[in-house]
């Protein structure tokens, strides 16, 4: 079978195909970013006593910035100003989080669920919703929107 142009518009098999490699490396990178900010802290603290505060913060400053990177030039090869995505990304980033907050106060405080499981229910949906909101304003279809 013949792939069209008319596949990639009407979200066909090739652009099925487009969303499934995407989706794989957006986890592969999800995985990246938690490994990093996990275990660089770790590793600066343990074995350079580099104090655990200063340790964190380095991990989470490398952490947004390979997030970045991988979102831009290896998940969805944005093709919009560095400036522009690195705006919205960060903005996106900052709504994402207190979003987060309120729904894993939500889940924890007000149902009553353990801590552990509010924290996973709310980085696994936040996941699936951080991929296509990404998605929409990255990638480099030209189809993306940018917030500012």
């Amino acid at each position: 079978m013949r792939r069209s142009a008319e596949d990639d518009r009407s979200g066909g098999p090739a652009r099925r195909r487009v969303l499934v490699g995407q989706a794989a490396r957006f986890m592969v990178a999800t995985g990246l970013s938690a490994t990093l900010s996990l275990g660089l802290p770790i590793v600066l603290h343990e074995f350079f006593r580099v104090p655990p505060q200063v340790a964190v913060a380095v991990a989470f400053v490398v952490a947004y910035l390979v997030n970045f990177l991988a979102l831009r030039l290896v998940i969805f090869s944005s093709d919009r100003s560095v400036q522009r995505d690195f705006l919205n990304f960060g903005l996106s980033s900052l709504a994402f989080r207190g979003i987060e907050y309120v729904l894993f106060l939500a889940l924890f405080q007000l149902l009553g669920l353990n801590y552990i499981l509010a924290l996973a229910a709310v980085l696994c949906a936040s996941s699936i919703a951080k991929f296509f909101w990404y998605r929409s304003i990255m990638d480099g279809s030209g189809r993306g929107r940018a917030i500012v």
